[in-house]
């Protein structure tokens, strides 16, 4: 059994010191391409071991380009940045957790 283990894809990263919008968006989009190379390696059981995203809480538009990408994991971990001590809001991962991508979601 071949098992794919990955981490720290920090989805939706965005930077505003020393970047521009630009080069911001070309580093997400190169960040993705990379995702989807990984995923093509060969495996029989895939986990994200942490920070799917790089915030806690993500645009809409964000979460729904990264359910794409988390159905090809079995399981997907929360890191620390996918992860807050806050009670008053959903977690991008947690909102994942209530799409078919549930049973693989591990908040």
């Amino acid at each position: 059994m071949k098992i794919l283990i990955a981490s720290d894809f920090h989805l939706g990263l965005s930077r505003k010191a020393n970047f521009t919008a630009e080069s911001s968006a070309r580093r997400e989009q190169r960040s993705r391409e990379l995702l989807g190379e990984i995923l093509k390696t060969p495996h029989d059981f895939a986990v994200c071991a942490g920070d799917f995203f790089d915030k806690y809480s993500n645009p809409e538009n964000t979460i729904i380009e990264a359910m794409e990408y988390a159905r090809n994991f079995d399981y997907i971990l929360a890191g620390n940045h996918d992860s807050s001590q806050r009670n008053d809001t959903r977690s991008s991962l947690d909102v994942l957790a209530h799409t078919d991508v549930k049973n693989r979601v591990v908040a």
